[in-house]
């Protein structure tokens, strides 16, 4: 069963609050709760609330306790778009937009499959040494070479026809020659 919980025009631009997004799915609602609170920032205080709340609406209305709750998901919307003018000198004014967001975080229940969001994470990844790769992989024949091929031998570049090369001193005369022209004053 999932959880919602929202909060409507929270004067904070969402590309602040969606940088704690993907910090949050997955992990259970006590861990959800640890990072916010040490985490700095207004966007973390405002998602901590909405998170709180969403574990509350579970408690009161579904009867589910908050060990057994996980993030879901945590979406961040554009809301409603303040827009003001700052005065500048010479009766200029300079456009300023005062951003708001809509948040909503999802809590479900903790199930026993194993399959989380979170699966793919780089911690999860199992690390292997360079010892278990070479203890497990036999070198083929076709791996190892027996003998080097001997270099071949320098292979020259053919010289240009004259055509080309009176068609490329053109081309640089057209585009200005290859000497740039400085105009210099006169002293006098």
């Amino acid at each position: 069963m999932k959880v919602v919980a929202r909060l409507k025009n929270a004067r904070m631009a969402p590309r602040k609050v969606r940088l704690l997004r993907e910090a949050l799915i997955g992990l259970p609602v006590p861990d959800a709760l640890a990072q916010l609170q040490f985490q700095s920032g207004k966007a973390a205080e405002v998602v901590f609330e909405v998170l709180r709340s969403a574990v509350a609406n579970a408690q009161h209305n579904f009867d589910l306790a908050p060990d057994t709750l996980r993030v879901v998901a945590v979406d961040v919307n554009e809301g409603m778009v303040l827009k003001r003018w700052q005065p500048a000198s010479k009766g200029m004014a300079h456009p300023y937009q005062k951003r708001a967001s809509h948040i909503a975080v999802v809590v479900g229940e903790i199930d026993g499959s194993t399959d989380t969001p979170r699966a793919g994470r780089k911690s999860d990844i199992e690390t292997v040494s360079v010892a278990d790769l070479t203890a497990t992989h036999e070198p083929a024949a076709q791996d190892v070479p027996t003998e080097i091929a001997p270099a071949p031998a320098e292979v020259t570049a053919p010289a240009p026809d004259k055509a080309m090369q009176a068609f490329q001193k053109k081309k640089i005369q057209q585009q200005g020659g290859d000497v740039h022209k400085t105009h210099r004053r006169k002293s006098g």
